[in-house]
């Protein structure tokens, strides 16, 4: 039995945190002993509750640069001694804790595009070429990221591993009524419906960008359509402000932070992502799990998702006409767009699914400690 130390910021609501519950759900126990050290305690993202894997919450003392947690998680690694951390995300703590210790540092790095890391602040700016050179492997969601990782991050190529997001498609066989969703969103269940699903962040996500395509729509197709935005953040008001000045606001749900997904996919008829940026993005593969068709930018792994008129359209970023244009040709090719849906669907069956994650992983944790 080997032990595995996993190591996370936070539990909340991200890619990375649903995927970390993937794993510890699917792990051979057999095989495998895992513990999940939290950095940052607060929210929790549903199911973490419930699993079999004990969890150490560490004692936040600064609001920044918290040297303490450094010597809480070294103190924790040399007490419970394991075989390998995992770090999901290039978490600068976990790497010093495994070197001191003299442990096998493993990296699954979910954003490795530039603009993702010009985000960070100047210490992880530093600190990541460094981490990226030592860690015994990199674990990249996309083959986009595992290139960036080799690129800028000066991560030795034969140390890099691609294992793509997974995801249950099950999970998004909703029964409930896609029309009593949209009552209760306040959306016409006779119209075209558009929605947007993520954090409301700024560049990364981009609703600058779709709420302009969105207008741009308006032009093309009048009021045949409304829009579903869902998800919450700093600048939430900010876009609700640009949604008012665009002439939005009447046909543009706002819905805050939800957990039922599923049920709110299964009402929409488009899913649209106008990232700048990206990894694997979970939005898209939730979305083709539902048999949703997309119009989304084509950045980081998601080309790698969505196949080009086939399981959606991709379009450039930062490119509102672009955008505005794809989403018109969804609407005005309502069978095209359900078969697209249906492909998407069968695509993430195909090549997508949770097991194959955890397996792959699993794969790498035997290739590492053999």
């Amino acid at each position: 039995m080997r032990k595995i130390l996993l190591v996370i910021g936070q539990l909340g609501f991200g890619g990375a945190e649903r995927q970390l519950l993937y794993l510890l759900q699917g792990l051979d126990r057999r095989q495998f002993e895992p513990l999940l050290c939290v950095l940052n305690p607060g929210d929790v993202i549903p199911g973490y509750q419930s699993i079999d894997v004990p969890i150490v919450n560490l004692k936040r003392y600064l609001p920044r640069n918290d040297v303490l947690r450094l010597f809480s998680l070294s103190a924790l690694i040399r007490r419970w001694r394991p075989d390998l951390v995992h770090s999901f995300l290039a978490n600068i703590y976990a790497f010093l804790a495994a070197q001191i210790n003299r442990v096998p540092h493993l990296i699954s790095e979910r954003n490795i595009e530039t603009p993702a890391c010009e985000e960070k602040n100047f210490l992880q700016r530093v600190m990541e070429p460094v981490m990226f050179s030592r860690a015994v492997a990199i674990v990249a969601n996309s083959q986009a990221g595992a290139a960036m990782a080799a690129k800028t991050k000066r991560a030795r190529p034969e140390r890099i591993f691609v294992v793509p997001n997974g995801i249950d498609p099950k999970a998004f066989d909703t029964f409930r009524s896609p029309q009593a969703m949209r009552r209760e969103l306040g959306v016409d269940p006779d119209i075209f419906s558009i929605g947007i699903i993520g954090s409301i962040v700024g560049k990364r996500k981009d609703h600058t960008t779709f709420l302009r395509a969105m207008h741009s729509l308006t032009r093309l197709c009048g009021p045949k359509f409304q829009v579903v935005c869902v998800g919450d953040g700093p600048k939430l008001e900010e876009t609700r402000a640009l949604a008012r000045e665009l002439g939005l606001a009447e046909r543009t749900r706002f819905t805050g932070i939800r957990t039922d997904v599923p049920e709110i996919l299964a009402a929409l008829d488009l899913v649209v992502s106008s990232s700048q940026w990206e990894g694997m993005p979970n939005v898209i593969m939730e979305a083709m799990a539902a048999g949703k068709p997309v119009v989304a930018t084509a950045v980081g792994g998601t080309p790698e998702l969505v196949t080009p008129e086939e399981t959606g359209l991709l379009v450039p970023p930062q490119d509102p006409e672009a955008l505005a244009q794809a989403c018109q040709k969804m609407m005005e090719n309502p069978d095209r767009a359900v078969e697209m849906g249906r492909a998407g669907r069968s695509r993430i069956e195909k090549s997508f699914s949770i097991e194959k994650m955890v397996r792959d992983t699993e794969n790498i944790y035997r290739r590492l400690l053999s």
